[in-house]
């Protein structure tokens, strides 16, 4: 029952028209941070770099800090907003 109310609330957000840059930066104003899977699962964004990317073009100060998954013994970024 959660997932399909969370898959509903996913369908709202995307029909609200927004971009995927303004969702991820409102994500980022609320001072949580984002990693790419969550950025998928949240946002149906599979390219969280291009947006961040965008958004520090438009002068958004956004830090990126490298997060290990001792489990796989792998790296993935966290993005979160300087304030």
């Amino acid at each position: 029952k959660q997932n399909k109310c969370m898959l509903n609330t996913r369908r709202y957000i995307m029909k609200k028209g927004r971009s995927q840059n303004a969702r991820i930066l409102d994500h980022l104003l609320q001072g949580k941070s984002l990693t790419q899977l969550q950025a998928t699962k949240l946002f149906n964004c599979t390219r969280l770099a291009s947006r961040i990317n965008d958004l520090k073009k438009e002068g958004w100060d956004i830090d990126c800090k490298m997060v290990k998954n001792y489990n796989t013994n792998t790296h993935f970024g966290s993005y979160s907003i300087n304030k």
